[in-house]
């Protein structure tokens, strides 16, 4: 008879997953390994901020959604997420193996450091089960290969990374506090969830226009009313959203990096590799090794 897999928060599994550990003043970073957990559906509210990042392709159907309520519906969740100290989150997934990078906070730390001081709105929750960052992806995987081959300037290198992590996440949600409120310039939030579905699953680029007419606005209202609520380009935030995918493609799906470049609408695989290098700081081939 096969052995029962494991709840993902069995205290007797938490002594076991973290292969790495640095500590720093005011947090703590850990390469996890985690073998196959089971399926569940759970809530958890954590005492310190939990910022994570998927080493390994994600659990299938894994999706959450915090201050769990019946008018609330599930998100899914991206590679790399962030579990604020105290706000409840109820999360699902069908189980399975996954490693993964985490970085756990002391609330007081993560408050002076990122400037969120108040309770974090909805707009800033949705946020936090995906984030989309350069910035915050590359000091976590820097801080994964620290942990993995320690030295002995691995503990200041992760103590100043960790620092840049949070000023990045503090500007990266403070954008969200106002809940972008249309009465101060900004898309209302049925408008930038429409924005953002439609971006994660067009084929190639979408057009500045066509993302315009989805909220009813004229293409130069709608730039405006973008850059007021998510504090960045629509330029650059379609172009990191195909980056996005083609990092899900490269960990998840068995194409080609030709037949991932296509897909996502680049003119040849040299395009795709030049522009995933430039975004990245890697090539595709090497992304795809790191993650798998």
């Amino acid at each position: 008879m096969a052995k029962p897999r494991p709840s993902i928060r069995d205290p007797a599994l938490a002594a076991t997953v973290v292969r790495s550990r640095i500590s720093v003043p005011g947090m703590t970073a850990e390469l996890c390994d985690f073998p196959a957990v089971r399926g569940e559906d759970m809530t958890v509210a954590e005492r310190e901020s939990v910022l994570a990042m998927v080493l390994s392709p994600l659990l299938t159907h894994s999706q959450g959604r915090y201050r769990p309520d019946p008018y609330r519906a599930f998100a899914n969740f991206g590679p790399i997420h962030l579990r604020p100290a105290g706000v409840p989150l109820q999360y699902r997934n069908d189980g399975g193996p996954f490693r993964s990078i985490r970085c756990r906070f002391e609330p007081a730390h993560f408050r002076r450091v990122t400037g969120l001081t108040g309770e974090m709105t909805p707009e800033q929750l949705a946020l936090c089960l995906d984030i989309r960052h350069h910035a915050v992806e590359d000091a976590l995987l820097r801080i994964a290969d620290e942990c993995e081959t320690k030295s002995d300037t691995s503990t200041a290198l992760v103590a100043a990374l960790g620092t840049t992590l949070l000023i990045d996440l503090g500007r990266y949600l403070h954008p969200a506090q106002d809940g972008g409120d249309p009465a101060h310039g900004g898309l209302s939030p049925r408008h930038l969830r429409r924005v953002r579905e439609h971006v994660d699953t067009a084929e190639g680029r979408p057009a500045v226009g066509d993302l315009a007419a989805l909220c009813g606005l004229s293409r130069h209202h709608f730039m405006r009313a973008f850059r007021q609520t998510t504090g960045e380009t629509v330029a650059k935030y379609v172009e990191a959203a195909r980056i996005g995918r083609a990092k899900k493609l490269l960990t998840e799906g068995t194409l080609t990096m030709t037949e991932i470049g296509k897909a996502l609408g680049f003119p040849s695989p040299a395009a795709f590799s030049r522009v995933f290098h430039r975004a990245t700081g890697r090539t595709p081939g090497s992304y795809r090794g790191r993650m798998r």
